[in-house]
């Protein structure tokens, strides 16, 4: 027993040793005489405190640049200094804007050297903190080296104390794994989630992790061991006075319930989740929520529902500026419209949905890797593509429609299913059917509706 504990103590050590390692390092650059590193320091502070803060609303992209800016500069001005504290904070608010402003590489150059100052600082939590950027920007730019990173930053957090902050570091791990396909171990990572949560007692997030794991299952066709985790979450969601995970839920229950075809309880579902939202108070935006409540409600045939369930997708997406999730309501609210021949109305939402798009999001880069938006810009862009190329058959375009929709197989074919390949290979068949290549597209509605049947 002793041996083990010794062993335990020098395996800590040395994770300590390895994330302070340059601390005792020695700047081989003169430092500058007091007088002087006194004004730099404060001069330093004031660039800090203009590069700290959330980014206002109007000018947003230039006033993260001006933040980014006066971030470096501070950087620079605490390097010199041998301020390791200072050149720490400054790097991660330089880490932090260039990730907003999708600037990744930048962003992970700069996490790097927060790793790097918080070790010479001698702090255990800086250091982690850096870790967790760096893996963050790592995902952004779909590098598959990010487990380490996360890694690295839990291990820290429990060496000094911090459960829930390890925590937290595990379970974005598993949101980032689940959504690159990495189930094992984002089944993993959630499983380490939820027992630091519950060892930090804190079960609004314990549950959470419990959500991620009903995830993992659903994408591995598990549906009774999603259900049965999902049953466990609310358990605890139930008695938590915020109710925005009871909804994400029970809006996966009646997604299931849908998929095994009893829609009774589905529909039970989407109302309580809608009564539950009734009862949230927090400011917190619920798009992602909504938009999962009007899509499970479409594929129940019930469009008015839907529709309004759209909407509200549509304006919290457009209250927290996050385009990417207000193209996908818009887009929602287009196809219910198109399909109930409201042809002026569908392609209003798409004239918006496609301006929403092209307006981009400080925010869009990180709701992706985090699954907050519903849908990729690849799905919406496709999407768009599809309704614009049903708008040309109407208007008798039938050449236009079909080079819509060849340029949204385009885009199926690298990232879709092979369902929605033959769907879109069906609609720019029918178009094509009305033109000179008519025999072109009886061979695409052939091999589309045999795909169909076969799937």
């Amino acid at each position: 027993m002793r041996a083990i504990t010794t062993l335990a103590r020098t395996g800590a050590a040395l994770l300590i040793a390895a994330a302070l390692g340059g601390c005792l390092a020695t700047t081989t650059a003169a430092p500058p005489p007091p007088e002087d590193r006194a004004a730099l320091s404060a001069k330093a502070q004031r660039l800090l405190a203009r590069s700290a803060g959330t980014p206002l609303v109007d000018d947003k992209e230039r006033q993260l640049h001006a933040k980014a800016d006066s971030a470096e500069q501070a950087f620079q001005i605490f390097d010199r200094i041998g301020d390791h504290k200072g050149r720490w904070q400054a790097a991660m608010n330089a880490g932090r804007s260039y990730q907003r402003l999708y600037e990744y590489e930048k962003a992970l150059l700069f996490f790097g050297e927060a790793s790097d100052a918080g070790g010479k600082a001698g702090c255990i939590p800086c250091v982690a903190t850096a870790e967790q950027g760096l893996g963050g920007a790592a995902a952004l730019l779909g590098r598959p080296d990010i487990r380490a990173h996360f890694v690295r930053a839990a291990s820290l957090h429990e060496l000094s104390g911090d459960s829930r902050a390890a925590a937290h570091s595990w379970y974005v791990l598993g949101q980032l794994q689940a959504a690159r396909g990495e189930l094992a171990d984002a089944l993993r990572a959630f499983d380490r989630s939820e027992a630091l949560y519950r060892t930090g007692k804190d079960p609004e997030l314990a549950a959470r992790s419990i959500v991620g794991k009903a995830g993992v299952a659903i994408r591995r066709d598990d549906r009774s061991a999603a259900e049965a985790e999902i049953h466990r979450a609310l358990d605890i969601q139930r008695g938590l006075k915020f109710r925005i995970d009871e909804i994400v839920s029970l809006t996966l229950l009646a997604r299931l319930a849908h998929e095994r075809g009893d829609h009774a309880e589905a529909l039970a579902r989407l109302q309580e989740a809608e009564a539950a939202q009734q009862r949230e108070t927090t400011a917190n935006y619920h798009g992602n929520e909504f938009h999962a409540i009007a899509s499970v409600y479409r594929q129940l045939g019930l469009t008015e529902q839907a529709s309004a369930a759209f909407a509200r997708s549509r304006d919290a997406f457009r209250g927290a500026r996050i385009s990417l999730g207000e193209a996908a309501a818009l887009l929602g609210l287009a196809e219910l419209a198109h399909t109930a021949k409201d042809f002026a109305g569908a392609r209003r939402e798409v004239d918006t949905a496609e301006r929403v798009l092209t307006r981009g999001s400080t925010k869009e880069g990180l709701a992706f890797a985090l699954k907050i938006v519903p849908l990729e810009r690849w799905q919406c862009t496709a999407r768009l593509l599809v309704l614009k190329g049903s708008f040309a058959i109407q208007g008798k375009e039938l050449d236009l429609a079909a080079a819509q929709f060849d340029k949204a197989l385009a885009l199926y074919r690298k990232n879709g299913s092979e369902i929605e390949v033959a769907r879109v290979q069906l609609l720019k068949g029918l178009a094509l059917i009305g033109t000179s290549r008519r025999a072109e597209g009886l061979g695409l509605v052939t091999a589309a509706r045999q795909t169909l049947e076969k799937l």
